[in-house]
């Protein structure tokens, strides 16, 4: 695929996590159709964007119908797994699976192990903590058909070509842990100002937007 320019690059990301949010006005899904026809640059940013982070954008039905598939309920990894599986199964393995926590690393790894014995699926199945970083990255090249489970590590500064990674999953966007002291201390002065936290300040948060492009524009 050809370069994507960083600007067009950067403007995909705040798209891709706006519509992910679900919350555009009809003024706000005009503007986003006015930019994606105004240059190819953007154009190809955002075909870019569908085509490795397409679960971003429109989330699977499987994960909208039951409560277990709420964020917050203690199941909502099962059900990424459950709907994960068909399409790290029909794509070979060649996968990242990354979660927002170590927890549900280890809970998705468990449930995989098992799903793959199950099914007959001989994929191997990498761990972050099975080895350092480096390590796991090189055998997942060598593999050519692995499956990795990581967190956050993974994110960013990882360069895997060619056809070896073909799919990314991805549990949740990267949003800020809400615990966090600083984002609570400007999460309350934006209250205050009658403006909405979450849009002013999250959504268009320097830590998430680069989050979503190190995923989203892969070399190849």
């Amino acid at each position: 695929m050809s370069a994507i320019d960083p600007r067009a690059a950067r403007a995909a990301a705040q798209w891709l996590v706006r519509l992910h949010g679900g919350a555009l006005s009809p003024d706000e899904q005009q503007a986003f159709q006015a930019w994606r026809a105004s240059d190819p640059a953007h154009a190809a940013a955002w075909q870019r964007a569908e085509l490795v982070c397409g679960t971003l954008a429109s989330v699977p039905p499987a994960l909208r119908q039951t409560a277990d598939a709420a964020p917050q309920s203690p199941q909502f990894t099962d059900a990424v797994v459950q709907t994960a599986l068909p399409l790290i199964e029909a794509a070979g393995g060649r996968a990242f699976l990354l979660c927002t926590t170590l927890r549900a690393v280890q809970r998705a790894s468990d449930l995989l192990y098992e799903a793959f014995a199950e099914r007959g699926l001989e994929l191997p199945l990498l761990v972050q903590g099975q080895a350092s970083r480096t390590e796991l990255l090189d055998r997942f090249r060598e593999l050519g058909n692995a499956v990795l489970v990581g967190s956050q590590s993974f994110w960013e500064g990882v360069d895997v070509r060619g056809e070896a990674l073909s799919l990314v999953i991805i549990d949740k966007l990267p949003f800020a842990p809400p615990d966090d002291p600083v984002l609570a201390a400007r999460m309350e002065v934006l209250q205050k100002k009658g403006l909405s936290p979450f849009a002013v300040h999250q959504l268009p948060h320097p830590h998430l937007l680069i989050e979503i492009k190190a995923i989203a524009y892969k070399p190849t």
